[in-house]
């Protein structure tokens, strides 16, 4: 997993293994790049929680609530394109049930996705587990699930559903397109 993002949980930095450039992102031109990504103004978002080898938003970090008071059940949020249409397909394959499956056949898997949901619950002014599942043994959705193990990293039921998204990034920087910087 290549993966570029601000500073984690620790204050450290992580980065990709090529040292891409990148461009240098305003907060302003991350948000037009985020509105762009999801086709409407982002609701509630804080910031970029990790970026692509591109320097792009991937994921971002969300307010417990959104501009109209609303609560916002999830603390990251996935906007890459590409990452969103790969785990649409393993979603559209039974995907959830599979985790959900490996959930009750893996005791270790089991454990670190409960520390994972410990972790989300600390972040969310409301406790919520990833994905806002009232049960943390289904995993509801899986681009959650991505977008926890991009921002905080030690999510193994995330990394799978990164490493089944293969090829994690587009090759074609296809977000450079969403900013007129000309």
């Amino acid at each position: 997993m290549v993966l570029m993002t601000d500073a984690n949980e620790s204050g450290g930095e992580r980065t990709t293994d090529g040292g891409a450039a990148h461009p240098p992102l305003t907060s302003e031109e991350d948000r037009t790049v985020v509105a762009a990504q999801i086709g409407r103004e982002p609701r509630a978002m804080e910031g970029v929680a990790a970026r692509c080898v591109f320097g792009y938003p991937a994921v971002t970090k969300q307010a417990p609530v959104d501009r109209n008071g609303q609560p916002f059940p999830t603390a990251f949020y996935l906007t890459c394109p590409h990452l969103v249409k790969q785990i649409d397909r393993i979603e559209g394959a039974g995907g959830v049930k599979r985790y959900e499956q490996a959930l009750q056949d893996e005791p270790e898997l089991h454990a670190a996705t409960m520390e994972s949901h410990a972790r989300h619950r600390a972040l969310t002014k409301y406790g919520n587990n990833i994905a806002a599942s009232s049960n943390p043994d289904h995993p509801k959705c899986l681009h959650a699930h991505a977008a926890f193990e991009l921002a905080m990293g030690d999510h193994p039921m995330g990394a799978r559903v990164l490493d089944e998204a293969e090829p994690d990034w587009c090759a074609n920087v296809r977000c450079a397109s969403l900013l007129d910087r000309g």
